[in-house]
């Protein structure tokens, strides 16, 4: 058998109350950082996104530049002139002169800056209905450009890449690799020539949003929680113990005490008390045993995992007196070991009063010195058998 700790076990919900709200507050505060950072996240990714947008347009705003200025160059009798008599040395010239502008030759060899494919535009040129070669213009990125393309957003930076290979950044960065540029960033990528080998792109990123001790918050958060709230269900618990049980209890007191008023003998109220004890705590069972003999019993017994509160018997205080009642499958609540401790405690008040209202009734009809019958109860008993005599018609 297993007797109640109260404050220790009432010790246990309220730490685990404290617990529930600590982890809820921290897993809120958790979501609360994810939520902003989320949020800033989508706003740089757009940020990136607009940049990217701007330096595509620039680009495709240099190939059309680029489509003219070469259809120029084709056109001129200096070029068409060269190619015509294969003066390499005047095209190498033109093409160390003019920025971006390179020259195919008839032997296929390619004179001036590298091409790269897709970014630029080619004119072919003939002579005597031949094709001669073909002039190049470029269309490739380069710093002013993307300096250009971040003024929309200072705090983008932009990559310039072909073939997975990193040509140039805005703003500069020495020595670093894409991916090391992209770590820890929001980024994304524009291609400026689809479809072509090696591949050309444009690169956008930023920092990403962070929280500063963003780890520390949540748990901060849930740490303080658990305090405030372990002390406010601390308290709360401790009124609810000192209060009154609940109406169910109230309504099996209020049963010992009736029964009271309609009898002052110990031994029926005893039935009352163990009738209230197992209603009040949904209880299979109970006894109520004295000197570790049971005296009275109910419901279903079980020698296991009972729980016992003390009843003093006021008719042999020597004789240690207790109720024991058997728990349901769930096993009892922290609310039905009050009640039945709640109801023990009137039980006692109620046997001890049926004790003292016994000990009056006697020294009222008896004498104190002898012990022997007074007048008083001489005189009732008188009453009593010439009453009786004349309800069976005996003689006087």
């Amino acid at each position: 058998m297993t007797s109640a700790k109260r404050p220790r076990r009432a010790r246990i919900p309220v730490v685990l109350a404290a617990l529930i709200v600590g982890v809820s507050l921290g897993g809120a505060t958790w979501g609360i950082e994810s939520g902003v950072t989320g949020i800033q996240r989508t706003d740089r990714l757009n940020h990136v996104r607009d940049v990217l947008r701007r330096g595509r347009e620039l680009v495709t705003t240099r190939e059309q530049a680029a489509s003219r200025s070469a259809s120029r160059l084709a056109a001129s009798a200096i070029v068409q002139n060269a190619f015509a008599r294969h003066r390499a040395n005047t095209l190498a010239q033109i093409a160390s002169t003019t920025p971006h502008v390179a020259f195919k030759l008839w032997t296929g060899r390619t004179i001036g800056p590298t091409v790269i494919p897709g970014l630029g535009a080619s004119v072919a040129v003939y002579t005597r209905s031949a094709l001669a070669g073909r002039v190049i213009v470029t269309a490739e990125p380069d710093a002013a450009l993307l300096r250009r393309a971040r003024n929309i957003s200072q705090a983008t930076h932009l990559a310039y890449s072909v073939g997975g290979r990193l040509v140039l950044v805005s703003p500069p960065a020495q020595g670093k690799t894409m991916s090391q540029l992209l770590s820890g960033t929001v980024n994304d990528v524009v291609s400026l020539s689809a479809g072509t080998t090696p591949s050309v792109q444009l690169v956008g990123f930023r920092a990403r949003p962070s929280i500063g001790l963003h780890a520390v918050w949540p748990w901060l958060t849930g740490i303080v929680a658990a305090l405030v709230s372990f002390g406010w269900f601390a308290r709360w618990e401790a009124r609810r113990l000192a209060a009154p049980p609940p109406n169910t209890v109230r309504d099996a007191v209020s049963l010992v005490g009736k029964t009271l008023a309609a009898t002052h003998n110990s031994d029926a109220l005893l039935p009352v008390i163990l009738q209230a004890a197992v209603e009040a705590t949904k209880a299979v069972g109970g006894t109520i045993s004295v000197g570790g003999e049971t005296v009275l019993s109910r419901g279903q017994v079980a020698p296991h995992e009972a729980f016992e509160v003390s009843l003093e018997l006021p008719d042999d205080p020597a004789e240690t007196a207790m109720l024991i009642l058997y728990p349901p499958g769930h096993g009892f609540d922290a609310e039905a070991r009050d009640s039945a401790a709640w109801i023990a405690s009137q039980a006692v008040i109620a046997l001890e009063n049926a004790r003292l209202h016994g000990l009056v009734q006697q020294q009222a009809v008896t004498d104190e010195l002898t012990g022997l019958a007074n007048r008083r109860q001489f005189l009732t008993q008188l009453e009593s058998e010439i009453a009786h005599s004349r309800r069976t018609r005996g003689l006087m």
